[in-house]
């Protein structure tokens, strides 16, 4: 063919090769994502002109219907990897409502297959067609890999600055990955895959990685780098897709010095979804030698040692574990059935165990089933993931969790949480479960302290916030609770516990015209009979507003409700002490000790409880029977 037909593009610091399909930056590989490379390709041969947004589906996707946000998307993506934004465009322009237009000068040259530049001719088209080559067809997809040695697992290391050298990168974002295979049911395996890289470099104890919750929050939105860096309080960001065929899987990543946007190194990773373990372990691997963080042998050990997993038992593992973050009860039935299937496929994957054993427990916690019914089988389940493999951080947090506040064994409890944060220091999950742990001891300034470690792990989690006001709550430290709870509502006005909990600090200081106003704040965001914790937060609120009958009939229905349906005995015996109802309370407490209550083991040191009831010998039985540590 004429290679006048597949020409070379140059632009700024950029070459772009059509033939090769290759785009380069003063000489060095940039890892475009296919579908980025193909917009930027047809904006290049329409330089100048509009291309809509329907050309650009229709070329990009052919015969495939996808939304625009994907469109959005790649652009979005192809402005990070050129270094520019949408408000300051230097090569591509928004055509608001319409489409988009390549504005940069651009030279045109023919293609004779030289050797790219940066590239020694030896290793041209082994280097391209290996990390960067894909064929796209109106029938499919395929994806092209050199096969060495039968090994099918291939990383790449590229783009390197010229410039002078980074600040050190001691914290990290990383970003949801972009689900490049243009099928939107795909979402789940690109969340699985970010949620993985964060676990896997979490595990660095010289790295400061934010959660995944934190960083899930910026999946849709189109903040710049630093102002994410800024909010997150981190160093560098890393961004990157997900593109799946099949069995065959590539992820690309890039390292970002945050605060101004400057690459730092991007990779790319092919191989077949059974060595999608090892795929993310090189990812994370490379990621610590650019930063140049020191990996104790423990962490080089859990870098290289994943083993081939059954891919068909994996993807079932995948969306379980989507299914469960969603908290609905059908959400969390459907994912205890398909973790389930997945166990049937491979019954020796661990990870399966563990999630099976979280969405046991969130039934529980959610108040969909009696503790006594599910919390033994996760417990089960915890215990064979362990089995199979003692380095899970989260299962040992789980079981932790489930010791303490289930079978009351709170040394065992204090041990397996310990054991979590030593393995995976910046689980948030495990730093918030240790401040339950120590709030539920009565250790309420250590308590805050871990939960602020929390917090610094998930900066803009909800949860994380939420619990160091109510920490302070607990403690009685009314003032700084206040100023933590509007610290939540600053993440999300919204935020209805926040609003619940703020209206209780006003209450508690004596404040009755806020505190007024945020319960009736809490009220209007709130349907009626929510949540029994809303209203038992609720009730001396209205008690001192002059609602005692409101609070009354309220505890009354829920009492009517408890007759028929699980409902948190502990949380009702507190609504009835606040209401003055001591037998009633008391009586209450023993159903939650019989039920085993999680919430049982805030018990001694609850103020929700008054003198009159603590100072009942049935009360102090209760306590005794507990096991609190000493």
């Amino acid at each position: 063919m004429d290679a006048s037909q597949h020409p070379i593009y140059e632009f700024g610091h950029f070459r772009l090769d059509s033939r090769q399909h290759a785009l380069l930056r003063d000489g060095e590989v940039v890892p475009l994502p296919p579908k980025a490379f193909d917009i930027l390709l047809l904006l290049m041969e329409s330089h100048g002109g509009l291309v809509s947004k329907t050309d650009l589906l229709e070329h990009v996707w052919p015969g495939t219907y996808v939304d625009e946000n994907n469109l959005a998307q790649q652009i979005s993506m192809l402005r990070k990897y050129l270094g520019e934004s949408s408000e300051k465009p230097a090569y591509i322009e928004t055509v608001p409502r319409l489409g988009y237009r390549f504005i940069a000068p651009v030279e045109r040259l023919n293609n004779h297959s030289e050797p790219l530049p940066g590239l020694p001719a030896a290793q041209t088209s082994r280097t391209v067609v290996r990390r960067l080559s894909i064929l796209w067809t109106t029938a499919g997809i395929a994806v092209i890999a050199l096969l060495v040695g039968g090994a099918y697992l291939i990383a790449g290391r590229h783009v390197r600055p010229s410039r002078a050298g980074p600040k050190q990168i001691r914290s990290l974002a990383i970003l949801p990955l972009a689900n490049l295979s243009g099928d939107p049911s795909q979402d789940y395996f690109a969340d699985a895959m970010t949620d993985s890289l964060i676990t896997n470099l979490a595990q660095i104890r010289e790295l400061r990685v934010i959660s995944e919750t934190s960083s899930m929050h910026y999946k849709g939105q189109h903040k710049t780098l630093p102002e994410i860096a800024r909010e997150l309080n981190v160093d560098g960001v890393v961004e990157g897709s997900v593109f799946r065929s099949g069995d065959h899987v590539r992820i690309t990543a890039q390292l970002v010095e945050a605060s101004i946007d400057r690459h730092l190194w991007a990779g790319s990773y092919e191989g077949e979804l059974r060595d999608v373990l090892r795929l993310q372990d090189n990812v994370a691997r490379d990621i610590a030698s650019e930063i140049k963080v020191t990996l104790t042998p423990h962490e080089q050990q859990l870098l290289t040692t994943s083993p081939p997993i059954n891919s068909e038992a994996y993807n079932l593992y995948l969306q379980g574990s989507y299914f469960q973050t969603k908290v609905t009860e059908d959400f969390l039935r459907k994912a205890i059935d398909t973790l389930q299937q997945s166990i049937e496929k491979d019954p020796s994957y661990a990870p399966s165990h563990a999630a099976l054993a979280l969405a046991y427990e969130k039934l529980s916690t959610n108040g969909y089933e009696p503790p006594l019914k599910v919390v033994p089988r996760a417990k089960t389940e915890l215990t064979r993931a362990l089995e199979l493999d003692e380095t899970l951080a989260e299962a040992h947090a789980n079981l932790g969790y489930i010791e303490f506040t289930f079978d009351w064994d709170w040394l065992g409890g204090e041990k397996e949480l310990l054991r979590a944060i030593e393995l995976n220091p910046n689980s948030a999950e495990a730093q918030s479960e240790q401040g339950v742990y120590l709030v539920a001891a009565g250790h309420f300034d250590e308590a805050i302290s871990q939960m602020r470690r929390a917090q610094s792990l998930d900066p803009v989690g909800l949860d994380s916030s939420l619990f160091v006001g109510q920490y302070y709550l607990l403690a009685g430290r009314y003032n700084e609770s206040l100023a933590a709870l509007k610290k939540t509502l600053e993440l999300d006005p919204n935020f209805l516990p926040a609003h619940a909990e703020l209206a209780l600090a006003y209450a508690r200081l004596g404040d009755l015209a806020s505190a007024t106003v945020e319960y009736q704040k809490t009220r209007s965001l709130m349907a009626p009979r929510q949540a029994l914790v809303l209203d038992q937060w609720m009730a001396p609120v209205e008690i001192l507003l002059g609602k005692r009958a409101e609070a009354s009939e309220t505890a009354e229905w829920w009492s009517r409700e408890s007759a028929h349906r699980y409902t948190d005995a502990y949380i009702l015996g507190a609504f009835y002490s606040e209401l003055g109802w001591k037998d009633r309370a008391i009586q209450s407490l023993e159903k939650g000790y019989e039920q085993r209550s999680p919430s049982m083991v805030y018990l001694k040191y609850d103020s929700n409880f008054s003198d009159s009831v603590r100072s009942d010998p049935r009360f102090e039985n209760i306590v005794r029977r507990l096991n609190f540590p000493q």
